[in-house]
């Protein structure tokens, strides 16, 4: 796991310097990453408000870090789990395109994305809570990616109830 400032120049479709990583593997996957981003790219995050929390290993928070790169930082603040799952279930549940006369869904998850896809697989909710109202997952190793494809989904989709889901117009 490689913290904020490893990160932001691979979003931005360069090669982080100053790291040394233990695993091939790791090396030709961003290797794979980077020839995919179009030069020149423009990143924007789509986050949650855990991004003002410090990091670890830095005196600033992931939502610094990413304003002071330049890319832009998208973000509701907190919302309930409820609306959480409502809005990533939309994005994810498949639609009949009749034009095409085929199922498809609004948002495809690469195959090179095995870590997000086994966190999906792997989500669960808190079993303490299945018969209450405030529905909660359980904290695991699944449950932070999942929390990050949600709050892409609520930002980069908005929901209302009147109006449907829209796609946020990027500038």
């Amino acid at each position: 796991m490689q913290d904020i400032d490893f990160c932001i120049p691979i979003s931005k479709g360069q090669r982080p310097i100053g790291y040394a990583l233990l695993d091939e593997g790791a090396q030709a996957y961003i290797d794979k990453t980077l020839s995919k981003i179009p030069a020149p790219h423009r990143s924007i995050h789509y986050g949650d408000n855990a991004g003002k929390q410090k990091t670890a290993n830095s005196k600033r928070s992931c939502k610094d870090a990413i304003v002071e790169a330049k890319i832009k930082f998208v973000s509701t603040g907190k919302q309930r789990y409820s609306w959480r799952f409502v809005c990533t279930d939309e994005l994810l549940k498949l639609h009949f395109n009749a034009e095409r006369n085929e199922w498809a869904s609004r948002f495809e998850v690469s195959p090179d994305c095995l870590q997000f896809i086994n966190s999906m697989n792997n989500f669960v909710w808190d079993s303490e809570n299945l018969d209450k109202d405030d529905l909660k997952p359980l904290i695991n190793w699944a449950s932070h990616l999942v929390t990050a494809f949600e709050y892409f989904a609520i930002n980069r989709f908005p929901k209302s109830e009147s109006a449907g889901f829209r796609e946020e117009k990027i500038r």
